[in-house]
């Protein structure tokens, strides 16, 4: 069987609240993805987190199957934390393989899983019919310093917006951090194992109209934080005053002007810009800031000949071609799109595409 490409899959939230949990004095198991073989539900990286108080209060965060195995690892690790169940360890870590069967991996010197009252009696199967290998950390509160150290570490650097590589060896049972050396991919090799964590993906919306307020709940959904810059006073009043744009998470719609946004908090390699205001007096603003940053997507809304036109504007604003070719306009994957909501979800498919190719290219700086 070959091994499928790795895609980072790093989630900041989850450390964020396994950070949270243990400064709390939580208990925490925390299980990833290094490797699949054939069809699997997620990809190297995807985490799951548990998190156990004193008081027996549970708490979990992410994904490691998209949910036809997360039953039986929850109630397992659940059971075998704090009084109900043996003590968990200061710190360990081990491996396995789930899928026609559950097998501990021999890469694991040190074992604590035991398989004996987890795997179901009919076999540990995956729906999908693949395989993945399972890293799990146990973080006991005996090395509660060292712990926090390492989890602030983490939200540190990626409330920073740097990248970093996170390795964990299941021979000398400990786990480090690095920069990022720039590769993307994870790597499994004997005991060691190396995750890339980013910082969160960033979406910046430029006007505040039906399409990206239908892109707002679409790029949650997807992952990313999402904000609407709307400069102009009456179109931020319309929709403030909407009872649609109320329904959507409060701080989502900004009045300021996009290309101060974009300096300041979108001109990363996680972030994207889609220039939808319909206005060429704040759509290029926002293009010339976005074009000239290191933005992984960077679209704008409008016709072919629309586009045509903002390009020979754009040049005269003193873009290279370099930088105008990275431009995605007319906006979104040819469907057809007409209404609002065909043009949201035409534009979140190209979003998503994009994202694929910056997970698999290497930056030439960080």
């Amino acid at each position: 069987m070959q091994a499928s490409s790795p895609s980072p899959q790093a989630t900041p939230g989850i450390f964020a609240q396994v950070r949270e949990r243990f400064a709390a004095g939580d208990e925490v198991f925390l299980l990833t993805v290094v490797e699949t073989f054939g069809s699997s539900p997620r990809p190297p990286g995807a985490c799951l987190a548990l998190c156990r108080s004193g008081t027996g209060r549970l708490q979990s965060a992410g994904s490691v199957s998209g949910g036809c195995i997360e039953a039986e690892l929850l109630q397992y690790l659940a059971a075998h934390t704090g009084q109900s169940g043996r003590p968990l360890p200061d710190y360990a870590v081990e491996t396995i393989y789930y899928g026609d069967s559950a097998t501990l991996d021999p890469a694991s010197l040190n074992q604590h899983f035991d398989l004996d009252t987890f795997a179901p009696p009919e076999g540990a199967i995956l729906p999908c019919g693949g395989r993945m290998r399972l890293l799990i950390e146990y973080f006991g509160q005996g090395q509660a310093a060292a712990h926090r150290a390492h989890f602030d570490a983490i939200a540190q650097r990626l409330l920073e917006r740097k990248s970093l590589v996170r390795t964990v060896d299941t021979g000398s049972q400990a786990y480090s951090l690095m920069p990022d050396d720039g590769h993307l991919h994870h790597a499994a090799a004997n005991h060691r194992f190396s995750f890339h964590l980013r910082p969160s993906w960033r979406l910046l919306l430029i006007g505040a109209n039906d399409v990206s307020r239908r892109l707002v709940p679409i790029g949650l959904d997807l992952g990313f934080e999402v904000t609407v810059c709307e400069p102009r006073d009456w179109f931020y009043q319309l929709a403030v005053d909407s009872a649609e744009w109320q329904q959507l998470p409060e701080g989502t719609l900004l009045q300021t002007l996009p290309d101060d946004l974009v300096d300041s908090r979108f001109s990363d390699r996680w972030s994207a810009i889609m220039a939808l205001g319909h206005d060429p007096r704040i759509d290029d603003m926002a293009l010339l800031a976005a074009l000239a940053s290191e933005a992984f997507f960077v679209g704008a809304m409008g016709s072919a000949k629309t586009s045509a036109k903002r390009r020979e504007r754009l040049s005269s604003l003193g873009l290279s071609v370099s930088q105008i070719e990275k431009l995605n306009a007319p906006i979104g994957v040819d469907i057809g799109s007409k209404t609002p909501a065909e043009i949201a979800i035409a534009s979140a498919a190209t979003l998503i595409a994009a994202r694929s190719r910056a997970l698999t290219t290497t930056p030439a700086s960080h």
